[in-house]
């Protein structure tokens, strides 16, 4: 299973379609995409569901690169790089930035467990349960399975990495799953000393077991995110099934929350430290995803209610 055989066999696949096809498939399983599209899940759809996939992707990501740090697995691209290329842009484009061959760069982690089919169990997995339809799980189960292959056939991951991550996904998928069933019962999740917890003890302890980019980047999203979500809804209470404004309104709005709360993290940054410490220190980069969180989950759905209440009173204007 860590063998680069699976790779090679694969790489034989016609290049440039194979490229594009697994390309594709492999980027719809980053973690920073699926949070995004879990963010307009949120805003449209249902926010208490997304508040719970959210978490899970996230805390599963941490434990994820954990146990990556831990292992230290190399690539098939570094174990043999005369049989197996590195054919994932991202990746790729980490490699050149780094400016070191087929070394391990900083902005690279280890092979074990394969980070993409773990976010993929967890994503479409409890978009499966939050659907309970059997055409939703049975595309839940294509998706994995064809991330699962991309991290292969891209030359990123052996097959022991992907079932290493399909595990751990499944693992994080059924405590979620667990965690769901508990929170249909009266009382059973609302204390605040648990809310609390998940959102702010947990990903900080995480962080403070590896205290990297990538867990600064997953806790302060986390704890932002979490710290708007209890907020809302206790003071904005934004109805997300409703039909003012509309969605394409909201992605809108949204996005564009999400962009300026991004740019002006550095300005912020800046003023704060009176220039003292780089606006891409890993303080800095911090500071920068807790106010994306904290947009995306308390200031976003405060303008759509605003946007719902201007809309309401111009209606009513002779």
């Amino acid at each position: 299973m860590f063998d680069p055989f699976w790779n090679a066999f694969l790489q034989r696949l016609p290049s440039p379609p194979a490229d594009w096809f697994f390309g594709f498939w492999t980027l719809a399983a980053y973690s920073p995409v699926l949070v995004g599209v879990l963010c307009v899940f949120a805003w449209t759809r249902d926010k208490h569901a997304a508040f719970g996939m959210i978490l899970l992707v996230l805390l599963s990501a941490m434990v994820g690169h954990l146990i990556k740090e831990c292992v230290q697995s190399p690539r098939p691209f570094q174990v043999d790089p005369a049989r197996v290329e590195l054919r994932d842009v991202l990746m790729r484009r980490s490699l050149h930035k780094d400016g070191r061959s087929w070394a391990m760069p900083a902005q690279m982690s280890y092979g074990f467990p394969s980070g993409h089919p773990q976010a993929a169990v967890c994503f479409w997995g409890a978009l499966a349960l939050w659907r309970r339809r059997a055409a939703v799980t049975a595309l839940a189960v294509c998706v994995i399975a064809l991330t699962g292959l991309s991290r292969v056939y891209l030359g990123a991951h052996f097959v022991g990495d992907v079932a290493g991550g399909l595990v751990l996904g499944g693992v994080g998928l059924g405590l979620y799953a667990m965690l769901v069933r508990l929170s249909r019962r009266p009382s059973s999740l609302s204390s605040p000393a648990l809310n609390t917890v998940l959102v702010i003890a947990v990903p900080l302890g995480l962080y403070w077991v590896r205290p990297d980019a990538a867990q600064a980047r997953a806790a302060f999203f986390l704890i932002g995110y979490g710290m708007g979500y209890l907020l809302e809804k206790h003071f904005v209470r934004f109805a997300e099934t409703s039909a003012v404004p509309p969605h394409p309104a909201r992605c809108a709005v949204g996005l564009a929350a999400l962009a300026v709360a991004w740019f002006s993290a550095d300005a912020v940054w800046l003023c704060a430290t009176a220039a003292v410490a780089p606006p891409h220190s890993m303080t800095a980069n911090g500071l920068r995803f807790l106010l994306a969180g904290l947009t995306a989950s308390l200031v976003a759905p405060a303008l759509f209610v605003r946007m719902s209440r201007t809309g309401k009173s111009l209606s009513h204007c002779p």
